[in-house]
């Protein structure tokens, strides 16, 4: 709650490329497809979905909306868990999409701060494991079932 008071307090945007939730977003916020006519250093806050998975080159995508922020802004978001236990099975039974960027958490790190990002905070989104799940992590050990249920990432990262 503290953040949606936040983010109701300040100027921030919605970066999405998928039409649908546009449209419903577009209801509270600006949002728009892509950065293209966006003014430079004018937001807090630019929220971008899971819009990493669906980019060319994440890195540059993080990389370049330091500019559109304001100074101490931050980037909000959420990332697919490549090691979830979801994923490996995706790919066991060669479901993998590699034109997907699917990240770990260390993953998330190592880029936001290898791009000067700093004051990081990023939670799980877990999802119940269902029993074929549940077999595959009995049979990989010193696994904790809790990590493997993460499905998705949330984070936010501040620009320096």
């Amino acid at each position: 709650t503290r953040l949606i008071k936040e983010l109701k307090d300040n100027d921030y945007i919605y970066i999405v490329n998928d039409k649908y939730k546009r449209k419903i977003a577009n209801k509270i916020t600006q949002v728009f497809p892509s950065f293209e006519n966006i003014e430079e250093e004018k937001y807090d806050y630019i929220l971008i979905g899971n819009i990493l998975e669906h980019v060319k080159n994440p890195i540059n995508f993080i990389h370049n909306i330091k500019k559109y922020l304001k100074k101490d802004g931050y980037i909000i978001g959420e990332i697919h868990n490549a090691a979830s236990i979801e994923s490996i099975n995706n790919l066991l039974n060669d479901h993998w999409y590699f034109e997907k960027n699917h990240f770990t958490i260390t993953d998330i790190q190592e880029i936001f701060y290898d791009e000067e990002y700093q004051n990081g905070f990023i939670f799980s989104w877990y999802k119940n494991v269902n029993e074929e799940e549940k077999k595959m992590i009995n049979h990989l050990k010193n696994i904790k079932e809790k990590e493997y249920a993460v499905t998705y990432y949330s984070f936010r990262f501040q620009i320096k």
